[in-house]
């Protein structure tokens, strides 16, 4: 009996323990994508002040969020390409940089 008791309950509890996780990484996704829009927001924002070395700063850390939450990023958000948008996030950054290079 205890044989087949144990895989039972593990066959049980293991899809709603994925499940969970499935929520809580959907969760965290949905607030960093928040925190990616506002950091690209800022990085716009001092970048039309012409402060090229805060628009470097805050799209490097948009980068690194994107980098480190990239799967959870492509399964929240299917219809948007993420390759592209990390590809024109990184090429906005060097833009920043470049200019904040030439300002000193």
């Amino acid at each position: 009996m205890k044989r087949f008791l144990l895989p039972l309950l593990a066959a049980l509890a293991l899809p709603t323990a994925v499940n969970a996780m499935n929520s809580i990484d959907r969760s965290v996704a949905k607030i960093v994508w928040k925190d990616i829009q506002k950091l690209q927001t800022s990085a716009q924002t001092f970048a039309d002040m012409s402060d090229y070395e805060a628009a470097c700063r805050w799209e490097g850390k948009a980068i690194k969020k994107i980098e480190s939450n990239f799967e959870d990023l492509q399964e929240l958000l299917p219809s948007v390409d993420m390759f592209a948008f990390r590809k024109a996030s990184i090429d906005a950054e060097r833009a920043m940089c470049d200019a904040a290079r030439l300002d000193n």
